[in-house]
């Protein structure tokens, strides 16, 4: 039986109405690409695939509302971890954190071996605050890519934060064996060591991550802490930070409650000498 002429057309129209939305979207043209997607539908495209790229879309041109409602009608057709994982991702941005966790926890029933899910859902509940829930997250996730640096880094940080300075020390070692260039695990790494009295090594951490990065005025301030705070250690110049590298510096030191050096003094600059005064020209008589 010959095809069709006109379903041949219909499918070839949907298709090109299809990467010209997907054309769209990278360009950031959300309105084009909605419109793209929204005709290569009326053309009889596949709905799976359409009405996801469809949500992501409107998720992308911040219609979060409307983009939870493509991926639920594409959920009709196929259930899969990736299109639950879409529907938490826009049900927090609404702020509706705890319907998100539950689209996750199906997502990861349905793929429970992808480590990217136990990571959103991980973050998910670290963002409503339920960072003990939320480091059990992660860890699942270092069990499944325990050759990935980024999931212990992320383990490390969280552990670090909550004050479990054994746990942080451990999953940041970890990840600077993975990532031994990666002079941010060594400078968070170097404070969980402080703070788990291992003195030496943190400021030896410290001192790998300055020279990971000898262009970092940051990872030069964590030195100058570390050493301040360590009886018999070498001092070290506190840098001048900018404000960014000082609030940061103020968060990564909150948690071992360590102060900041104070700042070296500025030399005073010398007296001018006094000049004496010209003489007064007498008045004519």
């Amino acid at each position: 039986m010959r095809p069709d002429p006109k379903e041949t057309e219909r499918v070839k129209k949907a298709e090109q109405l299809r990467r010209k939305g997907q054309r769209a979207l990278n360009d950031g043209d959300y309105e084009k690409a909605i419109l793209a997607f929204r005709h290569a539908l009326k053309q009889g495209g596949d709905p799976e695939v359409l009405l996801t790229e469809l949500g992501a879309a409107y998720e992308a041109g911040g219609m979060a509302p409307e983009a939870y409602k493509q991926y639920a009608r594409a959920r009709q057709s196929v259930a899969s971890g990736e299109l639950e994982a879409a529907m938490a991702s826009t049900l927090k941005q609404q702020g509706r954190g705890h319907d998100a966790v539950r689209h996750l926890q199906e997502a990861r029933r349905l793929e429970p071996n992808d480590p990217n899910l136990a990571l959103q859902l991980a973050e998910t509940l670290r963002s409503m605050g339920s960072r003990r829930a939320a480091f059990a997250a992660i860890m699942e996730a270092v069990v499944l890519a325990p050759d990935d640096a980024f999931f212990h880094q992320w383990a490390g940080e969280l552990a670090y934060e909550m004050e479990r300075f054994p746990e942080a020390v451990s999953s940041l070692q970890a990840a600077s064996e993975l990532s031994p260039g990666d002079p941010e695990i060594f400078g968070m790494g170097a404070l969980a060591m402080w703070a788990n009295a291992q003195p030496t090594e943190a400021l030896r951490a410290a001192q790998i991550a300055s020279d990971l990065d000898p262009q970092s005025t940051f990872f030069r301030a964590i030195v100058a802490v570390l050493a301040h705070h360590s009886p018999g250690a070498t001092p070290a110049e506190m840098p001048t930070l900018d404000e960014y590298d000082l609030d940061r510096l103020k968060r990564w030191l909150r948690p071992i409650g360590l102060a900041l050096p104070p700042a070296p003094e500025s030399p005073e600059a010398p007296e001018s000498p006094e000049l004496p005064e010209p003489p007064h020209e007498s008045d004519p008589s």
